[in-house]
């Protein structure tokens, strides 16, 4: 078990975060009964509800603008303006916010206590308050992220995060070094009136931010090769892919549509498989699927692109602005795009490297009650969850990062 940790708010305000908090506030719900008032801290009945809700970088109004925003989604309408303030995290309180924080509702003293604290939301937001937090977790990646979000900052400050962006820029260069040729450049957009106008700029640039893949095994009828997936969505407003069987190569192509309709159905359902290839449809076995796993003939597809259109923009004074806008796409895949040849090649010429230096997790998924659906489909390695070009990306970064 992990030593609780102990973070002391010296610092308070070293990076702008939100509170979560279970303390009671005044208002109708807190004085329904005389019950709930007793079992507020000293100090908060009656406090100002907006003051509090201020303090953390909220108001009251949050819920009728989100109603008004779920409503305009549902209707289609894209509105020019959301939320009326910044997002809350932004926020710092003033000292004089923390001090009536501590006048009206924690105490002279107050200690902020989270023995499950996960990766550390609960403290990471309470040091904003100055707040003494004791905070713990078991998991220990979790107390690995609940120290480096929440202690570290406070104790180093700015000091760690310029050393931070100084790693950070050696790891990418070396990292896009390490990589280079390993996912394919996007061809750059063409701009359109309707860009330009939206953006103010004819400029941009396009890159690659999702490859979707599919588990693929033959039909043990046809022959055919089935990607698997419960559904061919890709977002909440239609979009989504329409298989094309191919009958010469026995493989699926993928075409993207824009509505439900147009998306083919699922061609997996509780482990049963069914062909998408016309003149088959047949349905497999309920251990089918685990069988060619183990056996080594399940393999992967590319179905989709996912990329995004990075569009500079200017300000009032005709100034590029520092954060550009950004556009997700779908796209459908070429043969550039799947270079799992050259990718098993590389990872054959690094192999012996890497496991005399422990690059990539090669040891045996052990068996415990949910260690069993890797064996049962074929991967008793850790490093068998992923796919070729996954494992030299995630080797690549561990090479580079030590």
């Amino acid at each position: 078990m992990n030593c609780p940790l102990r973070l002391f708010a010296n610092e308070p305000g070293l990076y702008p975060i939100q509170l979560h908090t279970n303390f009671m506030f005044g208002g109708p719900a807190a004085r329904s009964s005389s019950a709930a008032q007793r079992r507020q801290p000293r100090g908060c009945r009656g406090c100002d509800r907006e003051t509090f809700l201020s303090l953390l970088g909220t108001h009251s109004g949050i819920v009728e603008e989100q109603r008004k925003l779920d409503v305009a989604k549902e209707q289609g309408i894209r509105l020019k303006t959301g939320y009326s303030r910044k997002r809350a995290f932004t926020h710092n309180p003033t000292e004089n916010e923390r001090k009536w924080f501590t006048d009206n509702l924690a105490g002279s003293d107050p200690l902020i206590l989270d023995m499950t604290a996960g990766g550390g939301s609960i403290p990471f937001e309470a040091g904003r308050l100055g707040l003494r937090t004791i905070a713990n977790d078991l998991n220990p990646v979790a107390s690995l992220v609940l120290r480096a979000c929440c202690q570290w900052p406070q104790e180093f400050g700015y000091e760690m995060l310029n050393a931070y962006d100084a790693i950070q820029d050696r790891f990418k260069k070396r990292v896009n070094e390490l990589l280079e040729g390993v996912y394919p450049e996007e061809s750059q957009p063409v701009s359109n009136d309707l860009q330009t106008e939206k953006f103010g700029t004819t400029r941009a640039h396009r890159y690659a931010q999702t490859y979707l893949w599919a588990r693929v095994v033959p039909c043990p009828s046809c022959q055919g090769r089935i990607p698997l997936s419960p559904n061919w969505r890709l977002d909440s407003q239609g979009k989504g892919l329409k298989l094309l069987p191919d009958e010469t190569t026995g493989h699926c192509n993928f075409a993207i549509v824009d509505s439900l309709t147009e998306q083919s159905p699922g061609t997996v359902k509780r482990g049963i498989a069914t062909c998408p290839f016309p003149q088959c449809g047949a349905t497999t076995e309920k251990n089918y699927l685990s069988q060619e796993a183990q056996s080594g003939r399940m393999g992967h597809q590319l179905y989709c692109v996912i990329y995004r259109d990075q569009w500079p923009t200017r300000t009032q004074s005709g100034r590029l602005s520092k954060r550009p806008k950004t556009q997700r796409g779908f796209r459908a895949v070429t043969p550039e795009d799947d270079n799992t040849a050259g990718i098993i090649q590389r990872l054959e010429q690094v192999q012996s490297f890497w496991e005399a230096n422990d690059i990539l997790p090669g040891e045996l998924v052990p068996e415990g009650n949910k260690t069993k659906e890797p064996h049962r489909y074929g991967m008793p390695y850790w490093k068998d969850m992923f796919s070729p070009r996954q494992q030299l990306a995630h080797g690549c970064c561990v090479q580079a990062f030590r």
